[in-house]
């Protein structure tokens, strides 16, 4: 369900998934900006599968006509409680809704223009949500109306990177921070306490979907750590992953949530498939060599395991076999698709965020 290859960004935003959606490279990116040229960006729809596309970009407004078409998006969103809600986060800041699956859209008015790190939808109640915005973590009880910061780092420098809940627990809430800082929140966001310091970025917190005591941090060039106890104890799978080149350079680390044990692990070296929680790791063939071509985003079919999409800078994929054979497509704008949910009700219906960077 879930806001997700290592670059540098020059931007006034960065976002690293959660969830669901992690925006990683390898190298130095720049944003270009959104009004330099065709206006093919904002938010796509697929019906089938990824075989065509729309885009969906219409901005609810009096008399119409507006539309974030040409704005960057880092990072799509999904109701865990609503298909139809999805919250896109823009590199120019501030976060777009929509309830009716992406026919129209409306700006969270009081975080417009604001670089939003990372973003959560309570998945008991659509009109609670945080929102990490540099150096702190802001909360809506009201359907985004009003905003009140739960969390602040004291270091000013610091950014809050990633934020996630555990399903099984709705009042606990982990967030990452830039220094490697992994924190929970045991009320919802009241109070804090540290959890682990990892030897880098926090990018993305994954809490496994059969097992709410395992968690996944992923690190910026560290690798994986798990923990099955919580956060009690954790084991480096950097130790595991370290035979596959560069696959510390971490991207994205997504679970099967038809198949226990099943994730696939996402970095500078391509895609690597476990199905024993990270014990061991075997790599899954692409149509590229290993290390070749940088990932941005990749996505489990949450009802068939075997079916599994990822994007590269210009480039859709899709395997119905779990890899065995991949179909290629163009995407369908000329920007990257760092964003990408599967509608987990019906599973044909996909969404892509389009991103236009410089490298």
């Amino acid at each position: 369900m879930y806001f997700r290859k290592y670059m540098k960004i020059k931007l006034t935003i960065i976002f690293l998934l959660f969830g669901a959606f992690v925006f990683l490279g390898a190298g130095c990116i720049q944003i270009q900006g959104s009004g330099t040229s065709k206006v093919d960006g904002g938010i796509w729809k697929s019906i089938d599968r990824g075989v065509n596309w729309t885009q969906k970009s219409s901005v609810a407004s009096v008399g119409g006509g507006k539309s974030i078409g040409n704005a960057n998006v880092m990072a799509l969103v999904m109701d865990p409680s609503d298909n139809k809600a999805i919250y896109a986060a823009l590199a120019e800041g501030g976060v777009y809704y929509t309830y009716d699956a992406a026919e129209s859209w409306k700006g969270i008015d009081a975080l417009s223009g604001m670089p939003v790190n990372a973003f959560l939808i309570d998945h008991r109640n659509k009109c609670a949500s945080y929102a990490a915005t540099g150096n702190k973590v802001m909360k809506s009880i009201d359907c985004g109306r009003t905003w009140a910061n739960v969390y602040l780092d004291s270091r000013a420098q610091q950014t809050v990177t990633a934020l996630t809940q555990n399903p099984a627990n709705g009042n606990l809430i982990y967030l990452g921070t830039s220094s490697g800082d992994l924190i929970k929140s045991l009320d919802s966001g009241a109070s804090w306490s540290p959890v682990n310091v990892f030897n880098g970025r926090v990018s993305r917190i994954v809490i496994d979907p059969h097992n709410n005591n395992i968690i996944y941090v992923g690190t910026l060039s560290r690798g994986v750590y798990k923990s099955g106890n919580g956060g009690e104890s954790w084991q480096d799978l950097g130790k595991t992953l370290n035979t596959f080149p560069e696959s510390l350079k971490f991207v994205d680390l997504a679970p099967s949530r038809s198949e226990p044990g099943v994730y696939i692990h996402v970095s500078r070296y391509g895609l690597l498939k476990t199905v024993d929680g990270g014990a061991t790791w075997k790599a899954i063939e692409l149509l590229t060599p290993p290390g070749t071509t940088n990932i941005y985003s990749l996505a489990i079919d949450p009802k068939d395991g075997k079916i599994i999409y990822y994007s590269t800078g210009s480039t859709f994929y899709k395997t119905i076999d779990g890899g065995l054979k991949w179909s290629t497509k163009k995407l369908p704008t000329l920007r990257t698709a760092p964003a990408f949910l599967i509608d987990p009700d019906n599973t044909g219906t996909l969404y892509l965020g389009a991103l236009r960077i410089k490298q």
